[in-house]
């Protein structure tokens, strides 16, 4: 019994480790997607073709099919409150590269 509940004790703390590291990894995703914001005026059609921008969407569309991702919606609080903010980033910044088009 000792050892299932040390299994399990380690388990819980791979996953909880693993949300740590999603969460890291989501905020500096909003962080890049923040800089876009940020200076979206500065943009042109001439950007359509920006590799920054494509790579960047690619980043997060890969990202948020992540089953770490999913773990992170379905946490509590601030961290569901983490990838709501993504998703809303994604969004952006798709109708962005779509309108630079």
């Amino acid at each position: 019994a000792r050892k299932a509940a040390e299994a399990e004790a380690n388990r819980q703390a791979a996953k909880q480790a693993a949300l740590e590291t999603t969460c890291f990894r989501c905020s500096q995703l909003l962080a890049e997607v923040s800089i876009v914001q940020d200076s979206a005026e500065y943009y042109s059609a001439t950007d359509a073709d920006n590799e920054d921008l494509h790579a960047l969407l690619s980043t997060l569309q890969a990202f948020v099919n992540e089953d770490a991702f999913k773990d992170l919606q379905q946490s509590q609080g601030e961290k569901s409150q983490l990838a709501s903010k993504l998703l809303s980033s994604l969004a952006f910044l798709r109708l962005f590269v779509q309108r630079l088009q």
